[in-house]
């Protein structure tokens, strides 16, 4: 049996380049000096010294670019490193000085020679100690997301999942949908498939249950954003002969800051049944939209501000759509600075603007 996705954690794994981002330039900092290079980081960091590596998430906000978790991602960096070469000092505060100057100057130049969102950051400590960084832009996910679905390979193992994209002939598609012999979608190669009924309601394939969702921030805040407002979650293989019940859908990344990515193209394989649709369009969902604005709110709020400071604490609490209905705000706001977001769609009907 094909096993389950390896959901990507935050502290740093290599994520499937399915979803049209490309690397450009890279740049390294390394015993005090900056070089740009033409090579990708997962090419650069080969060839530095037996050591420990961390993968850092860097966004471009309103008026800094923060980085993602950036405490969390160098205690458990530290940890892996300390267990590793146990006579090094374990001073998670020191490592994290140590690399708050290189990482604001790495920044600053990819700021000012990529006009890009995201930025991929790798972090590499040697058992000197030395600390080397290696940063490199990420294009942009440009719509329309397209995703192909087709038959799931119980020969194909995780390790080899390019395999799967021999035969497309669809150009620029961003993703493929597993589905086994009874129709069920089971997982994408790189994704968390996420769809929206028209009861409502929400399906995710079972295995997601089993989870941890604390690992795995994108389908925690995803999760918990639908438990709050009041969506319910069913965690059921979503079936695609059952794609006419679709609202919509989409794909919880953990691999991007941008990762919940709406479908607006799914394509059907010509292995899956020729007699069936070879495609289904969607339009831009309100309450998909909705999740998108919070969910930029709630990655805000896990960034460390360069130089400035670090927030933790989530920026919003939602209240159930049940209450937010016949107008009112949707949220208490606990710092104010924010800009409010669009009342959200009804839950009523086919997700049409609630009536005051």
């Amino acid at each position: 049996m094909l096993k389950q996705p390896h959901l990507l954690s935050d502290a740093g794994s290599l994520a499937f380049n399915s979803t049209g981002s490309t690397v450009k330039k890279s740049i390294l900092y390394r015993l005090g000096y900056k070089k740009w290079l033409s090579n990708p980081g997962s090419k650069i960091i080969q060839t530095f010294p037996r050591g420990t590596l961390s993968t850092l998430r860097a966004v471009r906000l309103s008026s800094h670019l923060g980085i993602f978790r950036f405490s969390q991602s160098v205690d458990t960096l530290v940890d892996a490193h300390v267990k590793r070469f146990p006579h090094l000092k374990h001073d998670s505060r020191h490592w994290k000085q140590q690399m708050e100057e290189p990482l604001e100057e790495i920044c600053t130049e990819l700021l000012d020679k990529y006009n890009t969102k995201e930025f991929r950051l790798f972090v590499h400590l040697d058992e000197e100690p030395l600390i080397s960084f290696v940063g490199e832009p990420l294009d942009a996910i440009e719509a329309p997301n397209r995703v192909v679905a087709r038959l799931r390979n119980p020969e194909i193992q995780n390790e080899d999942k390019m395999k799967y994209a021999e035969g497309i002939t669809l150009e620029n598609f961003h993703e493929i949908l597993l589905v086994d012999e009874e129709m069920k979608v089971k997982s994408g190669l790189d994704s968390i498939p996420f769809v929206l009924l028209q009861n409502g309601t929400v399906q995710m394939p079972s295995w997601v249950q089993e989870q941890d969702r604390e690992q795995h921030t994108m389908l925690n805040l995803v999760m918990r954003i639908c438990e709050e407002s009041g969506i319910s979650i069913t965690f059921k293989d979503p079936l695609l002969s059952e794609l006419e019940n679709w609202e919509a859908c989409a794909l919880i990344l953990n691999s991007r800051l941008d990762g919940f990515l709406p479908i607006d193209d799914l394509h059907l394989h010509e292995e899956l049944n020729s007699e069936r649709k070879s495609s289904r369009n969607f339009e831009r969902n309100q309450f998909i939209t909705y999740l998108q604005q919070n969910l930029v709110t709630e990655m805000e709020a896990l960034c460390f501000r360069l130089v400035e400071c670090e927030r933790q604490e989530s920026l919003l609490v939602h209240r159930p759509f049940e209450q937010i209905m016949n107008g009112g705000n949707p949220f208490t706001y606990r710092q104010s600075k924010y800009t409010l977001h669009p009342k959200p769609p009804s839950v009523r009907g086919k997700w049409q603007e609630a009536k005051p």
